[in-house]
């Protein structure tokens, strides 16, 4: 194939100067300066280095997933990731002039093919969201293997909500992992509370609840029938109830169809609010209201959308519903 990565320039960073200057450098080699009337940083503000997951040698160089575990800072705010690859010390790939900015996930799927038979050398950068840079990061190396080599999993899902309390149910779903040869795969859960990790399983969809208030990282395994695999994590906090979690409120925030109409492509565009957290999601179904119903709504139906466009619909009569749930794990009433 000819779409392979061409060698780049290699990025030269200049010394970081002395945090005192209010001064911070910058990955790309641009100083970032923080205005004197700026509220001042707290001394713990740069984002600890990330701990990279191992990339299996001999791996297929058209499909490359990487992986670590997030950086943690008590006073970073949303912290941003920067992945590098190198050859022999020249930087052939960065994430940012690819993608035009940082991500702030824990995988990435390379966009582009390596060199079969070629070791590369590979870190990450994170980014407090005050624009602070660690730059003493960790680098790991691989060695590719044939363009027919076996290709690993891609992992990935999303866990609902992210913080709770003991009696929290934590949903997680990985039906968004898949692996680029559709092998058959299996899901390995841990949850950080030193129960170890879970028996494969052909199911994507697991819960948890914990027993006491902290701070955990949920990790997934994803294999496939080869033996190849791949991981991602995501954490959770768990909180001290203090008073009633309330359940928050959705609404329509347009005029939806309603009555008879002459297409077949409606579209329902609503939202919601919560007074004591934030919103996680929508669970939506067009017709099928049981899917929704009870506490432990079919996961298969939530979203992060705040529209849901209907397609190709059959003659007839069907009622859209909608319900909000907060990041806590509550749930509003349905919306028809």
């Amino acid at each position: 194939m000819n779409n392979q990565i061409n060698q780049i320039e290699p990025v030269k960073y200049d010394d970081l100067i002395d945090l005192s200057t209010d001064i911070f450098l910058d990955v790309s080699g641009m100083y970032h300066r923080l205005n004197h009337n700026e509220t001042e940083l707290p001394l713990n503000c740069e984002p600890s280095k990330v701990t990279l997951h191992d990339i299996k040698n001999g791996c297929n160089p058209q499909n490359i997933q990487f992986s670590w575990n997030p950086s943690s800072c008590d006073h970073c705010g949303q912290i941003q990731y920067n992945l590098e690859i190198h050859i022999d010390n020249q930087t052939i790939y960065k994430l940012d002039d690819y993608e035009g900015d940082l991500i702030s996930k824990t995988s990435y799927q390379l966009p582009k093919n390596l060199n079969p038979n070629t070791t590369y050398s590979w870190a990450v950068f994170p980014k407090s969201e005050k624009g602070v840079w660690n730059l003493d990061v960790d680098w790991q190396t691989f060695t590719t293997g044939e363009e027919y080599s076996n290709s690993a999993p891609v992992a990935f899902f999303y866990v609902s909500p992210d913080t709770g309390f003991p009696s929290t149910i934590f949903n997680c779903n990985a039906t968004y992992s898949y692996d680029m040869d559709n092998d058959p795969l299996t899901f390995q859960w841990n949850w950080g509370d030193g129960s170890g990790y879970s028996e494969p399983s052909s199911s994507s969809f697991a819960s948890h609840q914990y027993a006491t208030q902290g701070k955990y990282i949920i990790s997934l395994i994803v294999s496939d029938d080869k033996g190849a695999s791949n991981t991602s994590s995501q954490p959770v906090t768990v909180r001290i109830l203090e008073t009633p979690n309330q359940p928050p409120s959705v609404w329509f925030s347009s005029n939806e169809p309603s009555g008879t109409i002459s297409y077949d492509n409606p579209i329902f565009k609503y939202d919601a609010s919560d007074t004591d957290g934030n919103i996680a999601g929508f669970y939506r179904t067009l017709g099928s209201k049981y899917k929704i119903d009870g506490n432990t709504p079919d996961e298969s139906c939530f979203s992060l959308n705040k529209t849901y466009q209907a397609s190709n619909l059959s003659d007839g009569s069907y009622t859209f519903y909608v319900r909000a749930k907060d990041n806590d794990g509550s749930l509003s009433p349905h919306c028809q």
